[in-house]
This record gives C-alpha cells, sequence and structure tokens, in this order.
C-alpha cells in the first residue's frame, strides 16, 4: 500500500502550530509546552512519517489553536495490513491550554482515503495520554512501542468486525443509535442516510462494512434532507457539514468506535 508523505513546506502551510515554540501567552509558568515539530521530527527518526494535518482555528491565533497529524511507516510490514487498511499512529496537541496531548492509534482506508481514530476500551492502551509535560526523544520511543504492540491485537479486532453479518434491524439501529449520538434525538435527519454506500468496496452487511460507512457519511458530509428555516419556517433543502474540527473528528470517531465495539461484544444493541 503506497502512501504519500507530507514535507515541511505542506505542514507549515496547512497547521502553522506544529512549528509554535511557545504556548498562548496566557499559559503559566507550570504549563510544559511540548513543541509538536519535534514530535514529529523523533517520530521520523522512528520510521514515521505525516501523511495527514488538521487543526482548530484558535480565537487567539492559528500558532495555539488544537491539531492532529496522522503517521505512517515507510517500512511497513504487509503482515500489519488490515486487508484493505493500514495501521496509523495519531498525535493530537494544543498550544492554548484547552487540550492535553496525547498519542493514539488509528486506522486508514487506501480506497476511500478515510481515516479513523481508534478508541475501544477493550483494548489495553488504546490511546497514550501524555500530561503537558516534558517529553523527550526516549518517551516517544517508549510510546510509539506501545502503540505498535497494539497493532496486531487491532487487527484481530477488525477481522472479527468484518465476520460479523448485521440484519437489516440491526444496520437502521446502528444507524439510528449514531445519529442521535450526533445530532441528537429530535434530528430531522433521517438515519438511513448514513447507510449510503459511497463505494463498492462498502456494499456489504458486515458490521465492518456498515461502521464504516456510517463514520464517513458523518466525517465526509453531503448527506441531503429538508429541514424548516430557522427565520421563516419554511422547508429547504440543506445537506451535512464535512467535519474538519479537530475534537469534532475525534469525539464522533470514539462514539462510533464504542458503537461498534459494544455490538461485537454483546452481538446486540
Amino acid at each position: 500500500m503506497i502512501r504519500s508523505f507530507l514535507t515541511e513546506n505542506e505542514l507549515r502551510t496547512r497547521v502553522p502550530a506544529i512549528y509554535s515554540n511557545s504556548p498562548i501567552s496566557s499559559a503559566s509558568d507550570r504549563y510544559s509546552f511540548i513543541p509538536t515539530y519535534k514530535v514529529v521530527s523523533s517520530l521520523q527518526k522512528l520510521g514515521w512519517y505525516p501523511t495527514a494535518a488538521k487543526m482548530n482555528k484558535s480565537k487567539t491565533s492559528l500558532q495555539y489553536g488544537q491539531h492532529m497529524i496522522r503517521f505512517a511507516n515507510k517500512s511497513m510490514n504487509e503482515s500489519l495490513l488490515y486487508g484493505d487498511s493500514m495501521p496509523e499512529i495519531i498525535f493530537v496537541n494544543s498550544h492554548d491550554r484547552t487540550k492535553r496531548a496525547f498519542f493514539g492509534l488509528g486506522v486508514f482506508r487506501a480506497f476511500c482515503t478515510n481515516g479513523m481514530v481508534v478508541f475501544d476500551n477493550t483494548m489495553p492502551h488504546s490511546s497514550f495520554i501524555q500530561k503537558h509535560m516534558n517529553i523527550d526523544f526516549s518517551d516517544i520511543q517508549n510510546i510509539v512501542k506501545e502503540v505498535v504492540k497494539q497493532f496486531a491485537v487491532l487487527a484481530t479486532k477488525i477481522n472479527d468486525y468484518k465476520t460479523i453479518e448485521l440484519t437489516e434491524v440491526q444496520k437502521n439501529k446502528f444507524a439510528y443509535v449514531a445519529r442521535n449520538t450526533h445530532w441528537g434525538k429530535d434530528s430531522v435527519i433521517d438515519p438511513k442516510l448514513l447507510l449510503d454506500v459511497r463505494r463498492l468496496e462498502d456494499n456489504g452487511n458486515s458490521l465492518w462494512q456498515v461502521f464504516n460507512r456510517i463514520q464517513e457519511n458523518i466525517i465526509k458530509g453531503g448527506l441531503h434532507y429538508e429541514a424548516p428555516s430557522d427565520t421563516t419556517g419554511k422547508i429547504r433543502r440543506r445537506s451535512t457539514r464535512t467535519i474538519k474540527n479537530v475534537s469534532r473528528d475525534l469525539k464522533i470517531n470514539s462514539e462510533l468506535w464504542m458503537i461498534m465495539s459494544a455490538f461485537a461484544i454483546n452481538r446486540k444493541f
């Protein structure tokens, strides 16, 4: 699976906060600043290179907002591939005191260029939270070792999800729970829109395929629905928006992954 990697110039353009040399001015002396560019450099020394990056726009400056970078290994062993997907390391950080830094597991699907974040309470160390403290190369090296250990466990779980076939009732229930979790119970969006198939590879009834359809439909947006105008009350045609905010991306992935994991364990909603 061939991946393209971001250059330093691309990272600077997309996520200026990566190269900040100090936190927001309101941070106290007790706040320990973690320069993201040093984390990027350390991961590159370990063979992990950035493939995607995005950030929130801080109210004060692009230099401090929460940002997320996804990393893939240039020499990833083929045995670690999950069919159409491959594991990633994710690093999330901010310099405006709003969020703590953490490392996590990710999954990248090649044919739809869609990235997921793994939040699974049944997996040990599925995320590696770092308080804002001084962090050096040896710390990152140890974190990477712990993350990589989980790749084989994750592959087993994904293969299990691929074997679980859902009925129409179960698929609709998954979509209903996902709709309510993301937009609320009063949403006028038809949950069945989340089951729309965007590509041939996801046209199936396995738990993994259904999860991926729902996740992609929410993250990438573009689902059309009708709703009354807030000002006139007239029915208007609308569409859901692409999720660009880092916190919302993480929250959605967390919620959907845990719904899928719970279903895989209980075999029922």
